[in-house]
C-alpha cells in the first residue's frame, strides 16, 4: 500500500542551486522520459499491474467494489474534466485549445459510460451528490493545487497524464489476461469486459494520442534541472495517487446498497 505522506516533497532539494539552474534538453518523448525515469518506472509498473485490474480482468472482483469504483471514478472525472477546461484557458495557442476541447469531449463520453452502468444498479442515484472517499478527495485536491499554485500548462498536463495513459496500459494488461485463456470470455461479467475494452478501444487510444501530442510539444525543449525535477515529482505523485485510488476500492467493505440507494 502507498501512503500520501510518502510523497517526496523534497525531491527538488537534492541538487545545489547551481545544479538546479543547469539547462537540460529533453531528448525524445517527454511521456516516455517520465515513465522510464529511474525514480518512477517501478511505481508505474505497480500502477498499471495493480490488483484491481487483475481482479476485474479475471472476473474475481466483488461487484459491489466495482460499482463503488465507478461512483468514485465518476466523481473524479468531473474534476478531471474541469481541470482540462482550465488548462484550455491557458493553452499556448488555438491548436492546443482545440486538443483540450477534444479531451473534454472524451471525458464526457467516459462519464456517460459510467452513468449507463451505474443507472442499472442505482436508478435513483443523484450523480451530483456522490459521496467522495478520502483517496478521491486527496487526488482531486492535488490536481486543483497544481492549477492554483502553478498556472502552468505543462505542469497541469503532466499531472493529468498518468490517468490518461495509465488506464490504457492497465487495461492492455487486463485484456491480455482475458485473452490468455485463463477465463472464458463468455463467463465474464459484461460490465467488467466492457470497461476493459473501453480503455483499449479506438476512441480512448485517440484520446491518448491527443494527450501525447500535448506533451510532445515540449519534447526536445530546454528547461532547468529544477523545472524538470518538478515535472518528475508531479508525475510520480500522481501515479501514487492513482495507486491509492485503486487501493481504496479494494479496501471498501461497506454495503454499497445502503450507501447509495
Amino acid at each position: 500500500m502507498f501512503n500520501i505522506t510518502e510523497f517526496d516533497h523534497n525531491f527538488t532539494n537534492h541538487t545545489s542551486i547551481d545544479e538546479g539552474n543547469e539547462i537540460i534538453k529533453i531528448e525524445g518523448n517527454l511521456k516516455d522520459y517520465l515513465i522510464n525515469h529511474e525514480s518512477i518506472n517501478k511505481l508505474w509498473l505497480n500502477y498499471i499491474n495493480h490488483d484491481f485490474i487483475k481482479l476485474v480482468s479475471t472476473n474475481k472482483l466483488e461487484k459491489s467494489k466495482f460499482n463503488y469504483f465507478l461512483l468514485q471514478d465518476y466523481a473524479y472525472l468531473i474534476n478531471y474534466g474541469k481541470i482540462h477546461a482550465l488548462s484550455a484557458t491557458i493553452s499556448p495557442n488555438l491548436k492546443y485549445f482545440k486538443l483540450e476541447s477534444e479531451i473534454i469531449l472524451n471525458v464526457c463520453n467516459e462519464m456517460e459510460k459510467h452513468r449507463s452502468k451505474l443507472s442499472k444498479k442505482f436508478p435513483n442515484l443523484n450523480f451530483d451528490k456522490i459521496k467522495i472517499n478520502n483517496a478521491c478527495n486527496n487526488y482531486n485536491n492535488y490536481l486543483i493545487n497544481i492549477v492554483n499554485n502553478t498556472k502552468d500548462y505543462l505542469k497541469i498536463n503532466t499531472a493529468l497524464a498518468p490517468c490518461l495513459f495509465g488506464y490504457n496500459k492497465a487495461c492492455e494488461f487486463g485484456s491480455s489476461l482475458i485473452k490468455s485463456g485463463k477465463i472464458n470470455e463468455l463467463e465474464m461479467d459484461q460490465d467488467y469486459l466492457n470497461w476493459i475494452n473501453d480503455y483499449v478501444s479506438d476512441w480512448y487510444i485517440e484520446a491518448c494520442e491527443i494527450g501525447n501530442e500535448i506533451l510532445n510539444e515540449f519534447s526536445g525543449c530546454e528547461m532547468s534541472r529544477n523545472e524538470l525535477n518538478e515535472l518528475t515529482k508531479i508525475f510520480k505523485d500522481v501515479i501514487s495517487l492513482e495507486i491509492l485510488f485503486w487501493d481504496a476500492i479494494l479496501e471498501y467493505e461497506s454495503c454499497i446498497e445502503n450507501d447509495y440507494n
